[in-house]
């Protein structure tokens, strides 16, 4: 199946990189789902939903609630009912009502979509990576060990990815574009065969201001996401808007502490995402991937 790749970064303690695949085929339909929280919530379609904004519990703070509610759904890879009878297909909008909140079904997904996401943070901000020419070639480096290990992961010979295009949240703090050549060198050859790269594989890395397209929103979709993880991850909030908000992807973290996502192959999210972190030590590359102790471990790199 043929992906798009959405890369969004965090720099707060230390660099994460956000890696979104979303299949080409239903790019529009997911696209089109943000819409109408934007609609709902009374956003344009151009305007930015910031989850490092959050300062109450208006109407950014319930678009935003709705699009990662989206996101959890989109990673699943089973629609199968629960033992309770729920589908767990739904994205909830939350209204008050009185002194409380009430919350009404808004969003229905009835098929599976193949949406996955990689987060790799690296320790140390890249500041240990020396002889390289340049900030933006560190970048394409751990970009390229966060690719990678997401392909060799949540792919396999039964699913394979075809990799079509990169989109980057902008050129600019890099100080020059993307090097598409060098965000996959030596990558095909590395690559299990399972894993390929289009011919024609393309970068985008237009400046938000810049994107006059649909792809304004999803670049938007995955900054929340990777921010929502970070402040996660890293148990560090701004303000109880942002912790609240965090608590949507609480299950899967627990599950993938556990092992669970990598274990459990008959579970709903397995192999749907993953969360690693390198740093570099004597000139070697380190990685783990945040489980509890005596989890499962997998190696991704």
């Amino acid at each position: 199946m043929e992906y798009y790749i959405y890369h969004d970064e965090s720099q707060v303690a230390g660099y994460w990189h956000g890696i979104l695949f979303v299949p080409k085929c239903f790019n529009s339909e997911v696209i089109n789902f943000l819409k109408k929280i934007r609609e709902d919530c009374h956003y344009n379609d151009d305007q930015r939903l910031n989850f490092k904004g959050l300062k109450n519990r208006g109407n950014k703070f319930r678009a935003i609630s709705m699009s990662l509610q989206l996101f959890v759904l989109l990673l699943r890879r089973s629609i199968k009912p629960h033992i309770d009878g729920s589908s767990g297909n739904t994205v909830y909008k939350q209204r008050s009502k009185g002194s409380g909140i009430c919350c009404n079904p808004f969003l229905v997904l009835n098929k599976l979509y193949g949406v996955k996401f990689m987060l790799l943070k690296e320790e140390n901000a890249h500041r240990k990576m020396e002889c390289y020419p340049d900030f933006a070639s560190k970048i394409e480096t751990t970009f390229r060990f966060a690719l990678k290990g997401g392909c060799h992961f949540m792919f396999d010979n039964d699913s394979p990815i075809g990799i079509k295009k990169v989109f980057f949240d902008g050129h600019q703090h890099y100080n020059r574009h993307i090097d598409k050549d060098r965000i996959i060198k030596n990558l095909q050859s590395d690559f299990r065969d399972y894993c390929i790269i289009d011919p024609n594989f393309d970068v985008d890395d237009r400046q938000l201001i810049d994107r006059k397209d649909e792809s304004f929103i999803m670049m938007n979709f995955i900054d929340n996401i990777i921010s929502t993880w970070r402040c996660l991850v890293s148990m560090t909030y701004s303000n109880e808007f942002q912790k609240d908000e965090a608590q949507t992807f609480f299950s899967l973290f627990k599950r993938w502490q556990d092992g669970e996502i990598y274990m459990n192959n008959k579970g709903r999210w397995f192999k749907c995402f993953c969360l690693s972190n390198c740093w570099l030590k004597d000139d070697e590359w380190n990685f783990d991937n945040f489980m509890v102790k005596d989890s499962a471990q997998t190696k991704l790199f």
